[in-house]
């Protein structure tokens, strides 16, 4: 009878060493799977809150919000630039942020290889900022009928597209004052362009009833999507389209070029000012 008692408990402590590692190692593999789970960026969710995409484009969903009360945003090169509540924030990779300068207003900018440019077409000043330098700033050309829609940093400037009084135009600003006409940008004057995003390539641009790509060869694609009132860097190869049909990704591939809704999140109540979701 002892030996039987033996056997038996000899037996459950084996088995008791062999299932104890089970919970720890199913919630290492859930943690894991959420880890790898791929990032297609960051999204505007409407309700002035940013959000991760996870998936892929065709079949994404939502994560928690990341940041609220977000005037304007641009992510790229495993950053975040967010404009919030008069102040610019940087997140990184880690999830970590810092305050880099106060703003008044939402200010149009740009990211760099390792930053981010802010450009004032009232003052000219083009604010340059990377963690190495801090901030540094320049003065470029500006004239009283020039609004800027969207720029990109080129050489010592900027490439802008503008609005000027005898219509849409791509600019060059230098440092050394001189401002550069290269190319017009079609527009009708029954259905104007709301907004425009450029691109390495080419740009996005959107009128009440399409979005078209136009590469810099000239050669367009036009998208059946109306209402779009802004785009946004989701990340290095993804722009965020918001119109009053959803929100819509736009991924470059290749060369290529996949659109696809976002999902949608329901409205909610304005959150306390000065709110950051942890």
């Amino acid at each position: 009878m002892r030996l039987h008692f033996l056997l038996l408990r000899s037996l459950l402590r084996n088995l008791f060493r062999l299932l104890s590692p089970l919970p720890f190692l199913l919630l290492q593999a859930s943690s894991f799977a959420q880890i790898q789970q791929p990032v297609l960026g960051i999204m505007h969710d409407g309700n002035a809150a940013l959000r991760p995409v996870y998936g892929i484009a065709a079949s994404a969903t939502l994560g928690g919000v990341a940041v609220e009360n977000v005037d304007a945003f641009s992510c790229a090169h495993s950053q975040c630039f967010v404009q919030t509540l008069g102040s610019l924030w940087m997140y990184d990779s880690s999830g970590s942020r810092s305050i880099l300068d106060s703003i008044s207003g939402p200010v149009p900018m740009a990211l760099t290889n390792d930053g981010v440019l802010l450009y004032s077409s009232q003052t000219g000043e083009l604010l340059r900022w990377n963690p190495i330098n801090g901030w540094a700033s320049s003065t470029l050309p500006t004239t009283s009928d020039h609004t800027i829609l969207a720029f990109k940093p080129a050489g010592d400037g900027i490439d802008a597209a503008v609005r000027r009084d005898d219509g849409l135009w791509m600019e060059h600003l230098a440092a050394d004052a001189s401002i550069t006409t290269f190319s017009a940008i079609p527009e009708d004057a029954e259905n104007p362009v709301r907004a425009i995003c450029l691109l390495d390539d080419g740009y996005l641009i959107a009128t009440g009833h399409a979005v078209s790509l136009v590469r810099s060869d000239g050669s367009a694609q036009e998208f059946a999507i109306g209402g779009v009132r802004s785009f946004s860097a989701m990340s290095d190869s993804a722009v965020e389209a918001e119109s009053s049909q959803g929100n819509w990704i736009f991924e470059q591939d290749a060369g290529k070029i996949r659109v696809s809704l976002l999902p949608g999140v329901e409205p909610a109540q304005t959150a306390p000012a000065g709110e950051v979701a942890e």
